[in-house]
């Protein structure tokens, strides 16, 4: 399926879904489209499609892409890392879970799950936010907009160890 059709299909499905809070896990069923795998798995580019698509129904099940657009606000990602555990075919269904894990002064820290049939499939955590004109916007101003007052979470060990290799990688590559 083209990703531009599953886009518009998460937009249309998300006005009829019941709004959920950020730190709810989502569940979006899918199905593998006819050209979403090479010859005969999915490969990895699109699994992170996979995860933007339910990035997109966080924002929008949520609210908060509606005060980004208004503030003009843009998502991005700033890193994630990926673990691919079983392939993925053509024409099976799978659930994307996708829950806020924590967040701190500056980033959100997304996890994402792929599983079928109760097996996982894949999984990643994604750190990412919004940039707004006058830069980062903060996890707390972009929950404030939403009508809730939250501080920085502690992250989970993993997630933190995580944090902790991304700016030794940051250091090392800066060193070259």
């Amino acid at each position: 399926m083209n990703i531009w059709l599953r886009i518009i299909i998460t937009f249309v499905k998300s006005f009829f879904q019941p709004k959920i809070e950020p730190t709810d896990v989502l569940r979006t069923e899918m199905i593998v489209g006819l050209t979403e795998a090479d010859l005969k798995y999915v490969n990895n580019a699109r699994y992170l499609l996979f995860m933007e698509v339910g990035r997109l129904e966080m924002m929008l099940r949520t609210g908060i892409f509606k005060f980004a657009r208004k503030k003009r606000w843009l998502p991005l990602v700033v890193s994630q890392t990926v673990r691919y555990v079983r392939p993925l075919r053509r024409f099976q269904r799978f659930t994307l879970k996708s829950h806020l894990t924590a967040w701190d002064d500056k980033w959100f820290f997304i996890e994402y799950k792929i599983e079928r049939k109760g097996q996982l499939m894949a999984f990643a955590l994604v750190k990412c936010g919004f940039r707004g004109p006058d830069g980062v916007v903060s996890p707390v101003a972009a929950f404030a907009e939403l009508g809730a007052t939250t501080t920085p979470t502690s992250l989970p060990t993993y997630a933190a160890r995580w944090e902790e290799s991304e700016v030794m990688l940051r250091s090392a590559v800066d060193g070259i």
